[in-house]
């Protein structure tokens, strides 16, 4: 079983490579020869091969049915044991996949993924929160969640002085690029006067805990603001590293 899988795992690999990477753009009537729904209805296809065909779906008549279809019955039948990439592809096809599909297939798309048992992978929680975002499973929460996010904004410019404000500060900034309901966040910093807006970018800089790859943006809005006062925040990101086994 395991060589199987290895040799499984070898040409899945090998065959997809073109389709992953955008190869096959030359040839779009590539999908329509292989006959892809039709193809994922059958019970004995192995990963690979729906890997493969799903990877296919991107080159698909736009047109044409959706692959929406065929998702839940694809997740129910192969997420148990699919590999890491395999459910990458299943939720890429759950957000991206979804030209010409039905509000029924779109709201069997959304409780099918909802089904899953949590995952324990942080890429596959991000894609499976994407994929229910573009199915626009998140719209209505996201939309009410603007208000919770204006109020800790508040709270955190109430106390600027306050390092736990700051800690606060930088988790709603990272709020608009790594969180379920990043479109609130952002609405909500976009709402903020300029004074505002900038005060809110000085107290996550201050804070010792912002240490994630969104701080380039901050320290590039910040620096744009040409205020020397500033200077002296952006300053602590252009040492060099302690040498190891150094404090």
């Amino acid at each position: 079983m395991l060589r199987f899988a290895r040799v499984e795992k070898f040409w899945a690999d090998a065959h997809c490579v073109p389709v992953q990477s955008g190869g096959l753009y030359s040839e779009p009537a590539v999908a329509a020869d292989v006959n892809l729904l039709g193809r994922l209805a059958s019970d004995s296809l192995s990963p690979g091969q729906v890997g493969l065909l799903i990877g296919l779906n991107r080159y698909a008549d736009r047109k044409g049915p959706s692959i929406a279809g065929v998702l839940p019955r694809l997740l129910s039948r192969y997420w148990p044991y699919a590999a890491y990439h395999l459910r990458l592809e299943l939720m890429e096809a759950g957000a991206f996949g979804g030209h010409s599909m039905t509000e029924d297939e779109r709201l069997a798309s959304i409780a099918a993924i909802e089904a899953l048992p949590p995952a324990q992978h942080p890429f596959i929680s991000t894609a499976i929160v994407d994929a229910l975002k573009a199915l626009g499973a998140l719209d209505n929460d996201q939309a009410e969640y603007v208000e919770t996010v204006k109020g800790m904004i508040a709270e955190a410019l109430a106390d600027q002085s306050k390092p736990l404000m700051w800690d606060v500060a930088v988790g709603l900034w990272n709020g608009q690029f790594d969180h379920p309901y990043d479109g609130a966040y952002w609405e909500a910093w976009n709402d903020l006067s300029p004074a505002d807006r900038k005060a809110l970018l000085v107290m996550a800089a201050q804070s010792i805990e912002n240490e994630s790859m969104f701080v380039p943006s901050l320290i590039g809005e910040l620096a744009s603001h040409a205020d020397p006062a500033v200077g002296t925040l952006i300053a602590r990101w252009t040492g060099l590293p302690l040498r190891p086994g150094r404090l």
